[in-house]
């Protein structure tokens, strides 16, 4: 069977995520390097302010990421490896039918994002990968 294409990466994303049951507004994950930006930005947040900052501690440190206030309860960490998740589906539905824990890690080390802690809520939450499954 062969895939959609990488142009549906916004659909395969924003699909994910609602299997998650998370938004994923479209103006900020409209392409993979539009979506890893804004994960780095919401990654580097949890960084620095640790891994039970809410979103909304997220927007007070400057983020540009205002349309995600509606998760302002939810942790930014959680947030972030669900995106890095989805995102990894999203590119691996676009270009090999499929996506694995490790594609999202090289994924993100592809894209300059190295959290240590980010891999880790990746590798202890494989349903970001495949909430269906």
């Amino acid at each position: 069977m062969a895939c959609a294409g990488f142009s549906n990466f916004g659909d395969y994303f924003e699909e994910n995520m609602r299997a998650l049951g998370l938004p994923a507004p479209s103006s900020i994950f409209t392409s993979a390097a539009v979506a890893y930006a804004n994960i780095d930005q919401i990654a580097s947040a949890v960084s620095l302010h640790g891994k039970t900052a809410t979103l909304s501690k997220v927007w007070e440190t400057g983020s540009r990421l205002e349309r995600l206030k509606l998760t302002a309860p939810v942790l930014a960490s959680f947030y972030a490896g669900a995106a890095a998740g989805s995102a990894a589906v999203a590119i691996g539905r676009a270009l090999g039918c499929g996506a694995t824990i490790t594609d999202a890690i090289v994924q993100l080390q592809n894209h300059g994002i190295h959290h240590i802690w980010l891999e880790s809520e990746l590798k202890s939450n494989p349903n970001y990968v495949n909430p269906i499954g």
